[in-house]
């Protein structure tokens, strides 16, 4: 019983290779479908490293992650704009998620905007309308 014992201890203990690839390809696959120049909301690492930031570039193995980006001809492009760019690795992954549409969130962002200064002026104009009444 005791010999039985100390050979299956260790089995149980080691983790499949095949797992471990399937869930490395998982998530390649998923940063490769959330793409280059995309706003990443919750990455999480092995060791439990919480980051954010920018997909800049995907390579075979791992991808770049920078902190920021810029609008060139309309398009956002991620940008490194402290020099803090980060090569993660798809085995180092555990969760990723991305921001559904960043420019979505921009054009969002003008529109609010937009009717905000609408409103302040048209209350403006009343204002002075009020005013000049007197």
């Amino acid at each position: 019983m005791l010999i039985t014992n100390l050979l299956v201890v260790p089995v149980l203990a080691q983790v499949s290779p095949a797992s471990s690839t399937s869930r490395t390809d998982s998530i390649k696959n998923e940063v490769i479908r959330i793409g280059e120049n995309r706003r990443i909301k919750r990455l999480i690492l092995n060791d439990g490293t919480k980051l954010k930031g920018f997909i800049k570039e995907i390579r075979s193995d791992s991808f770049l992650l920078v902190d920021g980006y810029r609008i060139v001809q309309g398009k956002i492009i991620a940008v490194d704009k402290s020099n803090s760019a980060r090569e993660i690795r798809f085995d180092q992954v555990t969760e990723i998620k991305a921001y559904r549409n960043i420019a979505a969130g921009i054009v969002a962002g003008i529109v609010v905007g937009a009717i905000i200064v609408a409103i302040v002026g048209a209350a403006m104009v009343a204002i002075g309308l009020v005013v000049s009444r007197d």
